[in-house]
């Protein structure tokens, strides 16, 4: 690259590893994850609520084709623990949802990924398991954003793994429609509309504005992953511009930047 300083010096893996939390992108990323996680811990926080325990267990009763579990009531035992870990979670291979806690726009979303995996057409097969595929290949990619000490491999390193999690992107966003009309079809089924606390403390129904974003709480989780699929390539960016990268001929150079 003809603007790169002749013969810089690339930094070790370690460099890298310890020094790319610590920059405006990194602080960027850390500041993004607790923006998308607090949603889901606002959902916990929030879930006993009669409003939500009522929608909770119409999810239940609605779709009694559909196995959930309690990873609460599982114990400490392996798979306890295991389950406890992935938090809730829809299990294809089992065709079972576990949760965690009672919070029905999350409980709506997992729905959606059985709906995904139930009576899969040829298509819908492959769709289902390229989120496997690439998920797992993604962050070896990502890894090697740090392992190169060239910057045009780390680059394409970058936008492969980016680009490896779009399928799971995908796969979360479709989870998330599925949930909505099942989460909707619940609180048609209560009897009540959702309501809201107003003025003196009474009780009035939600108005169309607030029932329509409120349906779109399976969504909730989708900035997560999302936030996921930009990493490699903004840590990418973040360590090409403070210069971690060997550039020019290098390869003549001893050692490596520390």
């Amino acid at each position: 690259m003809a603007d790169q300083k002749e013969g810089k010096k690339p930094a070790g893996f370690l460099n890298k590893y310890i020094t790319a939390p610590f920059s405006y992108e990194g602080l960027g990323l850390m500041g993004g994850a607790v923006a998308t996680t607090y949603p889901l811990f606002k959902g916990m926080i929030n879930q006993q609520s009669p409003a939500n325990l009522g929608t909770y267990s119409q999810l239940v009763k609605n779709n009694p084709n559909m196995r959930v579990v309690d990873i609460g009531k599982m114990g400490l035992g392996p798979e306890g623990i295991q389950r406890m870990m992935k938090g809730p979670h829809f299990d294809p291979r089992n065709k079972t949802i576990y949760m965690m806690g009672k919070d029905p726009s999350i409980l709506a979303h997992e729905m959606g990924h059985y709906k995904q995996f139930d009576k899969p057409s040829t298509l819908r097969k492959g769709f289902n398991y390229s989120r496997g595929i690439t998920g797992m290949l993604s962050p070896f990619y990502a890894l090697g954003v740090l392992t190169t000490k060239d910057q045009d491999t780390a680059q394409r390193r970058a936008a492969t793994a980016s680009a490896m999690m779009l399928p799971t992107l995908a796969h979360e966003i479709d989870a998330s429609y599925h949930g909505r009309k099942i989460l909707m079809d619940a609180e048609k089924n209560i009897g009540n509309l959702p309501v809201t606390k107003g003025s003196g403390g009474a009780f009035k129904p939600m108005s169309k504005g607030s029932q329509f974003i409120r349906s779109l709480a399976p969504f909730k989780g989708v900035p997560s992953y999302l936030l996921a699929a930009m990493t490699p390539y903004i840590m990418y960016k973040s360590l090409a511009r403070r210069g971690k990268y060997g550039t020019g001929d290098y390869s003549t150079l001893d050692g490596e930047e520390n």
